[in-house]
């Protein structure tokens, strides 16, 4: 079974998180939602979620994605120096790294995104220096996927699925979340 670890902290996007972890475990991925403090966190509109762990409790733990939601909570994502050891080992192993809206600058200020084709919500490109810079819904570039924010957190969702091998789940998923029938086409 594939493990997926989403790190949220209190102003976390809920649609970015809450999205993502319904459809992984709709596809039936084990799905741990840690936090940096306490067990509930509350999202950036409120909305307050009890998290399965804090980030101390799998610190030793493997996941074959690290995904970090945006919204204003980022900045505590990025102070963090568990959060940012857990980036740095997920992506020293090559394992699957998903940063959506402001996340991604996380990555690209700890130099991950260097050379790498990613995106980021719109408020956030200046900071993005160290990557080549595009503004496609989802990015993906090597074992790093990028995301611009809310309102492309299904397609984020999918591309996680389907950057684990994962691709009959995501086809199957979106058919039945009537996703194909909605997204919009480029």
């Amino acid at each position: 079974m594939k493990r997926a670890l989403i790190i949220m902290a209190d102003g976390f996007e809920e649609i970015e998180a809450i999205a993502v972890v319904d459809v992984l475990r709709r596809a039936a991925l084990d799905v741990v939602m840690a936090t940096i403090n306490t067990p509930q966190v509350t999202g950036a509109h409120g909305v307050v979620v009890s998290t399965d762990c804090h980030i101390d409790e799998v610190k030793n733990q493997e996941f074959d994605v690290l995904i970090l939601p945006g919204g204003p909570g980022v900045a505590k994502l990025e102070e963090n120096l568990e959060v940012k050891e857990r980036i740095v080992r997920q992506h020293t192993a090559e394992k699957l790294v998903a940063a959506i809206c402001a996340a991604p600058r996380i990555l690209d200020a700890m130099g991950i995104l260097e050379d790498r084709l990613a995106t980021s919500w719109p408020g956030t490109k200046d900071e993005m220096q160290n990557c080549k810079y595009i503004t496609d819904a989802v990015v993906k570039s090597g074992h790093i996927i990028t995301s611009r924010g809310p309102a492309t957190a299904m397609a984020f969702a999918f591309s996680i699925l389907e950057a684990l091998g994962l691709r009959q789940d995501a086809a199957t998923l979106k058919d039945a979340m009537l996703f194909a029938a909605y997204a919009p086409h480029r």
